[in-house]
């Protein structure tokens, strides 16, 4: 038998470039380069085009077509996350590469390819975030995960004009122990106390359960790739939002047909006090059909006549291609918040951790 290494459905991902590709008989990519809820047309292209300079170069490469790639050529039906926009685009890179590419390989007994299911199809059970040798799994991205077990303490207040005030980061096993660390370091340096706490079950559970336990007079919740941005931070929100306010950082639910556009205060930073929770009937945090974490109490608070304050997006490092906001502003991985909050974004995929470790030394280099 060959000795093959396959790359299952790239999602125009370029951690391929990463892993050894010498003394092997055949690479097999499988397709999918185009198929991304993140990243813009331009960095797909990009990927694409490498991916093509690679099999040029390279007598042993095998490059197949899937169905989302087949999307952007004609007769072909349009499948989930196609993008009208980028229809030339695509459409004309893989068109002045189509000698490269097939529909399916069949080598040593296996049938390699996307575009049917009613085959025998060996690329399937492939995940993406791995690279294969012969069928055996290896992670594309390299993680830390978690060096040491969690032992839990009490928890430490802050106090801000005599308030009793309680932040509060999930994170689960899936977290790098050094974004814990990384976060720890800037509270410390800030003098602000945050309890980071394992938590195995959902985001909302979390929120639920402290807020009906935790005896304090302000709830503030931090995703665990969030922080804040200077020494002030915390009595500046606790004296905006007071009681009479929930504040958080502006997001909205991209992935929720009907309500993608709706802004609400987003629980990577949330403030809210306990006498306004209560007002309000002690809300669930739980995700809805109309949206995420804490959209609710966004929602809640209108219907109420309560203000909603948020720490509006500034910038951020890297875009989104579907996180946009209702006025055409895009916002995307490393975001800016009111030069206030950093919030990193979906760091337990580990592709985008630079940006956050990269904020937390800007941050000590600045205040230390």
């Amino acid at each position: 038998m060959k000795k093959t290494l396959i790359f299952p459905k790239t999602h125009g991902r370029s951690n391929w470039k990463q892993v050894p590709k010498e003394g092997y008989d055949r690479i097999i990519f499988t397709g999918n380069y185009f198929d991304s809820s993140r990243m813009l047309n331009e960095e797909l292209l990009r990927n694409f085009l490498d991916i093509v300079e690679f099999a040029r170069t390279h007598q042993n490469v095998v490059l197949l077509l899937g169905e989302h790639d087949l999307q952007y050529l004609e007769n072909w039906p349009q499948t989930l996350g196609f993008r009208p926009d980028a229809v030339e685009l695509f459409r004309t890179a893989i068109n002045q590469n189509i000698d490269l590419f097939k529909l399916e390989w069949i080598e040593d007994g296996f049938i390699y390819r996307q575009v049917s299911v009613q085959t025998p199809n060996y690329m399937l059970d492939l995940a993406e975030e791995f690279y294969y040798v012969n069928g055996i799994a290896f992670p594309l991205i390299e993680r830390n995960i978690k060096q040491n077990p969690y032992v839990e303490k009490p928890y430490e207040y802050n106090n801000v004009d005599g308030y009793k005030v309680g932040i509060y980061a999930p994170y689960m096993f899936n977290i790098d122990q050094s974004v814990i660390d990384a976060q720890k370091d800037i509270f410390d340096l800030f003098g602000i106390k945050i309890n980071q706490i394992f938590w195995e079950k959902q985001h909302a559970d979390f929120m639920n359960h402290l807020t009906k336990t935790e005896d304090v007079d302000f709830f503030i919740f931090f995703d665990i790739d969030s922080i804040p941005l200077k020494p002030d931070f915390l009595q500046q929100v606790i004296r905006e939002t007071g009681k009479t306010k929930i504040m958080g950082v502006e997001q909205v639910s991209a992935h929720v047909a009907g309500y993608e556009f709706e802004p609400f205060a987003a629980p990577a930073c949330f403030i809210i006090s306990k006498d306004l929770y209560n007002k309000m009937g002690n809300p669930p945090f739980d995700v809805t059909y109309r949206g995420d974490d804490t959209q609710e109490l966004t929602y809640l608070a209108h219907d109420m006549g309560i203000e909603v304050k948020f720490i509006k997006f500034t910038h951020c490092e890297e875009l989104h291609y579907h996180w946009k906001f209702k006025d055409g502003r895009r916002y995307g991985f490393g975001n800016t918040y009111e030069d206030l909050v950093f919030h990193n974004f979906e760091s337990r995929f580990g592709e985008k951790l630079k940006y956050f470790f990269d904020k937390c030394e800007e941050i000590k280099a600045k205040y230390s």
